[in-house]
């Protein structure tokens, strides 16, 4: 009985540090220093989800399309977004502003919505 109890901890113990390696060693984004660079103008051609869930935009614009990725901190923004869209956001701004139909919404990127799952 005691051998097995042993046993049985072991495994706990084994199970724990496995996740808790994994936690530490997935890279980890810093989505204001990555958001921060990101210059966006241009109208939303079209969203989407692609491998694991991550949501992108491809947005059209003078240079041709932009594909960018809002799987992190960007649900609402997503969520709002259609087709047609003018999106807009300034170099060191995590402020983007969408225009549609004469009218404004602004979102905040990098702010943790309670739909986050950072798994996707």
């Amino acid at each position: 009985m005691k051998i097995k109890s042993k046993i049985i901890r072991i495994a706990w113990g084994i199970i724990i540090l496995l996740i808790g390696i994994y936690m530490f060693a997935r890279p980890h984004i810093n989505c204001e220093e990555e958001m921060g660079q990101l210059y966006m103008n241009g109208f939303l051609e079209k969203k989407y989800e692609g491998e694991r869930r991550r949501k992108f935009i491809a947005i059209k614009t003078t240079n041709g399309i932009s594909k960018i990725s809002l799987s992190f901190y960007g649900d609402a923004l997503y969520n709002y977004l259609q087709p047609g869209d003018l999106i807009e956001k300034e170099i060191g701004s995590l402020e983007v502003s969408v225009f549609r139909k004469g009218h404004q919404e602004k979102f905040t990127l990098c702010v943790a919505s309670e739909n986050y799952d950072p798994s996707r």
